[in-house]
Parts: structure tokens; sequence; C-alpha cells
């Protein structure tokens, strides 16, 4: 069942955060997203609240949001 929820959340959800990240980069806006990501694969993983946002990222199989636009800003 987690599989299916974490690919439904890279297909459908993922994209939309990730909307623009180049251009948002630095904004209060990005913060916000961030904490959007993580409650979402706190939703997906089951995981208490005090889980560390690295376990989270790899049971979810993605990476931070910032991470990802630091990648597209090189």
């Amino acid at each position: 069942m987690q599989k299916k929820l974490s690919k439904m959340f890279k297909t459908f959800i993922r994209p939309i955060l990730e909307y623009a990240s180049v251009v948002s980069d630095g904004c209060t806006n990005s913060d916000k997203l961030e904490k959007e990501q993580l409650y979402a694969a706190r939703i997906l993983t089951g995981l208490h609240i005090l889980a560390s946002k690295a376990s989270l990222y790899f049971e979810i199989g993605c990476e931070a949001l910032c991470e990802r636009r630091k990648k597209g800003n090189v």
C-alpha cells in the first residue's frame, strides 16, 4: 500500500510542489512547501512526528525540495 501511495505522491503531488521551484528559491513560500511535503511524507509512511526528515525522505524515495532546487540552479 505504501508503494502505491508513494507513487501517487510522486506522480500527482510532487510536480505541483516543484512547479517553478527555480524561481521560488529562497522565497518564504519555499519553506511552506517543504513543510507540506514533510506532512505528506508522514501520512504516506505512517512514521511518528519525531522521525527525522532524512528517514521520511528515504522512506518515500524523494529528496528535499531545497536539494532539488539546488540541482536545478546549477
